[in-house]
């Protein structure tokens, strides 16, 4: 008789089966992953989000997102929860960079936010040690390799000092292309980049498609990545609408009128948010709650890194500071910050420059800036000035400093006429439209008078001071394109203003170039600059698209933000007057008699002058053709007023290219226009005559220029004339004005209209 088995066995027997089943649905899984992991060259395969197609971002502090109120249900489709390797490179120490207004400060945050998360991943001792910081200094890879722990940096400094073990980047460009050269340049100069934020994709895929790419660079988890996407969406609402760094056209819709910038169109979308609830909301995201428990992390959880913490009021109570007292970008009310009488004299003894100056007072002006030294103790810049002061030579100061009052009283005595003639107070406002609310000093109330003029100072108001246009005076070029790259008109120029004008004074030359073409090719007061991103985009930070017909409005809509990039460097700052010259003119004899004599006859503000009209005004030459009233390709700037007429002229620009024609004359005749009709009351444009001050060679008038008596700039159309006219004699002029050696000759450089660089 056969015995049955025990209840052991047929338990042991079941065991065995299920096992079997329960490894072959494992398995199934495991390999499931691994065809997915497989899938997109490695990646996870999975859609973070579902994002309206209609929210786009503009430029940083000045968007047009319409941003609606997203909250964590926008997260969709997720196929794995757990967290990822991150497709980022990870270093301890992290660099953001990138040109202003070109949302670098939406790329920090983003940074620095997600390397937080990834820290609470895998290095949690380490999150609370993570530092935010926003670096200014020239001495970055000293720093770095001292820094200790993780950092995140934001700084807008060349990428050449962050070249440091242990450092990875993420950068800011304008569109697809500038991302994949700078991608391709950084990485062939030896940095490690993680990613570069391009406005191009940024507009396209929305601050949501972004959180993305961040959730995959980082390798965060699928509720991580709900959660940035719901603190950023509110975040971006504060960034534009709250706070120091709001965009500019919110701040501006919201001044009191006297303080009001002209030209600057409405923001469309900040006036329709309740902003103390959208504020709320950002405080009750799971993200911020979770920032709140690290204090090192703090100031990522308000509008900028200089606004206060959030309470639920703070936005609306620093727009209504806005709204009553004009508060400023800078913090204080009354639109501009005013500087002490101190700071004026510190000022005042830069603008005197090294004239008359001892070596110990040399020493103290040389290397450093005025704005360096405002930021000295009280005691020290009191010191400094002292100093300073006993240098000079005492007659020189009190002769120049008699002269300043007595253009002051000269002024006031204008303005009490001007008053007493007018009942319109409005004559009595400055609009500030010639102002940048982004320079911190452009714009400040100067005053000579904290000048100490003794009693001794009264006896010398005859005393006569030569005119330093050296100091005062800039030219500004403008080299755009392959063929003004590859062509030597921008070394022409310079070389006939050196030699033939006698100018010594700075020469900025904007190219977009690389700036290794002019690399070695002058001395260090010919500064060149590349353009910024921002420039290339229309008013609300959207790509202006030319059609083949209007072209060179691209380029010439460059003209319209020359004192932009006179802001952009601190040599610049004693310089008031500037003369724009197209890269073909030619300098053919002493500039400082055509400085004098125009700007005496037309009346262009001289050094230390204001003037009481609250007019912004250009002036231009007389063109050869009736089409238009100016000529555009020389004109001169005052620094203190021309802003508002160049962004008239940049609006028309903008509307000239929307229609797909005209050219940038056409728009300043239309500027032009306006004021002819009294449409436009607050710029000026004033022609003046040519007389020998510039000639316009054409064709039929070539042969007339008088050798014996060359006119002060000659223009040889490059794109008009000069290949119109005979190539034989325009070099017998080039070489006769530029007195070039025999060697210069020979060399090609300089003798034709168009020298290609591989000529040389």
């Amino acid at each position: 008789m056969r015995s049955r088995p025990s209840a052991l066995v047929i338990l042991a027997i079941y065991a065995f089966i299920a096992t079997l089943g329960v490894s072959y649905y494992v398995i199934r899984d495991v390999a499931s992953q691994i065809a997915a992991m497989q899938d997109e060259e490695g990646l996870y395969s999975y859609q973070l989000i579902k994002r309206p197609p209609s929210h786009r971002i503009s430029s940083e502090g000045d968007n047009d997102d319409r941003f609606s109120d997203y909250s964590a249900d926008v997260i969709v489709d997720l196929n794995v929860d757990a967290q990822r390797s991150p497709t980022f490179p990870i270093k301890t120490h992290i660099v953001t960079q990138g040109h202003p207004r070109t949302a670098t400060t939406l790329l920090f945050n983003m940074v620095a936010t997600s390397y937080f998360l990834y820290l609470l991943n895998h290095d949690s001792e380490n999150a609370s040690q993570l530092r935010t910081i926003q670096f200014k200094r020239d001495d970055a890879g000293k720093f770095l390799k001292r820094a200790e722990g993780p950092y995140v940096m934001k700084t807008h400094n060349d990428l050449s000092g962050f070249l440091v073990n242990d450092t990875v980047l993420f950068t800011a460009a304008i569109d697809k292309n500038e991302a994949q050269e700078a991608m391709e340049r950084l990485t062939r100069d030896g940095h490690t980049v993680a990613f570069i934020q391009d406005m191009e994709s940024l507009k396209e895929d929305g601050v949501m498609g972004l959180v993305e790419k961040y959730v995959g660079g980082f390798g965060l988890s699928s509720e991580q990545g709900k959660d940035l996407a719901d603190y950023f969406s509110k975040w971006e609402i504060l960034r534009q609408c709250c706070g120091q760094q709001m965009s500019a056209r919110w701040r501006n819709d919201m001044l009191p009128e006297k303080f009001k910038r002209k030209g600057l169109s409405h923001h469309p979308t900040c006036p329709r948010y309740d902003i103390d609830e959208v504020e709320k909301k950002f405080m009750q995201t799971n993200l911020f709650s979770v920032i709140e428990q690290y204090p090192n992390m703090h100031p990522m959880n308000r509008p900028s890194l200089n606004d206060d913490d959030l309470n639920g009021t703070y936005c609306s109570s620093y727009n209504h500071l806005v709204r009553t007292e004009g508060l400023s970008i800078w913090g204080t009310p009354g639109g501009r910050p005013v500087r002490s009488n101190l700071d004026h004299a510190i000022k005042h003894q830069f603008l005197l420059g090294t004239e008359h100056l001892e070596p110990e007072g040399v020493a103290l002006l040389q290397n450093n800036t005025y704005r360096n030294v405002w930021r000295y103790p009280e005691e020290e810049k009191k010191a400094w000035l002292e100093t300073v002061k006993e240098a000079r030579d005492k007659e020189y100061e009190d002769a120049a400093g008699a002269q300043m009052q007595e253009s002051k009283r000269r002024r006031r005595r204008r303005r009490h006429k001007q008053e007493n003639a007018s009942s319109n107070e409005e004559r009595n406002n400055d609009d500030d439209s010639s102002s940048d609310m982004f320079d911190e000093n452009e714009g400040i109330e100067e005053s000579v008078s904290v000048v100490e003029i003794s009693d001794k100072a009264t006896k010398h108001t005859e005393f006569s001071v030569k005119r330093d246009f050296d100091h005062s005076h800039a030219i500004f070029l403008i080299s755009f394109g392959k063929e003004a790259a590859e062509s030597t008109l921008v070394e022409r120029c310079v070389l006939s203003l050196r030699r033939r004008g006698a100018f010594k004074g700075y020469i900025v030359v904007l190219t977009d170039a690389r700036l290794d073409r002019y690399q070695n090719e002058w001395e260090s007061k010919v500064i060149v600059m590349n353009p910024l991103p921002e420039h290339f985009l229309a008013e609300d930070g959207t790509q202006i698209r030319y059609s083949k017909s209007n072209a060179s409005l691209k380029y010439k809509r460059f003209k319209t933000f020359i004192l932009d990039y006179f802001n952009l460097d601190d040599r610049l700052d004693a310089v008031e007057t500037i003369y724009y010259l197209d890269i073909d003119i030619m300098a053919a004899n002493g500039l400082g008699r055509m400085f004098e004599e125009l700007e005496s006859k037309y009346g262009v503000l001289k050094p230390h002058e204001k003037r009481n009209d609250f007019l912004s005004r250009m002036y231009f030459f007389t063109p050869l053709s009736k089409e238009w009233p100016l000529q555009g390709g020389t004109f001169i700037l005052e620094r203190s007023t021309s802003r508002h007429c160049l962004e008239l002229w940049r609006n028309e620009i903008d509307d000239f290219a929307n229609t797909e024609r005209g050219r940038d004359q056409d728009a300043l005749a239309k500027v032009y226009n306006r004021i002819e009709f009294e449409e436009e009351t607050q710029c000026e444009l004033v022609r003046m005559e040519n007389e020998n001050y510039i000639a316009l060679p054409t064709p039929r008038t070539f042969d007339s220029i008088d050798s014996l008596n060359y006119p002060t700039l000659i223009h040889i159309s490059n794109s008009v004339f000069a290949k119109r006219i005979d190539e034989q004699k325009q070099s017998n002029l080039i070489n006769d004005v530029l007195q070039l050696t025999k060697e210069e000759q020979e060399s090609g450089k300089y003798g034709k209209a168009i020298v290609r660089v591989g000529d040389r």
